[in-house]
């Protein structure tokens, strides 16, 4: 969960290890309560996010074309 991702950059950041997030919203800014932008990710060093997990599609509704901008957002 974002909310770790200080706690991981601590751990690894004397290694080789990367880390990433589960999760990205695909907009630079605005009033998107409880959403991680990627600019957010990127102040933790994040290289990798996961974006299209069964999860989200299933519990969120979040359809090809939301996976689509989420991808195109931080490519």
């Amino acid at each position: 969960p974002s909310i770790y991702l200080p706690l991981v950059k601590d751990y690894l950041s004397e290694t080789n290890i990367k880390w990433g997030a589960q999760n990205v919203y695909p907009q630079e800014a605005g009033a998107f309560t409880g959403e991680i932008s990627a600019a957010m990710l990127q102040d933790y060093d994040c290289r990798y996010v996961l974006v299209g997990h069964s999860e989200r599609r299933r519990l969120f509704n979040e359809n090809e074309k939301f996976v689509a901008d989420k991808f195109h957002h931080v490519k």
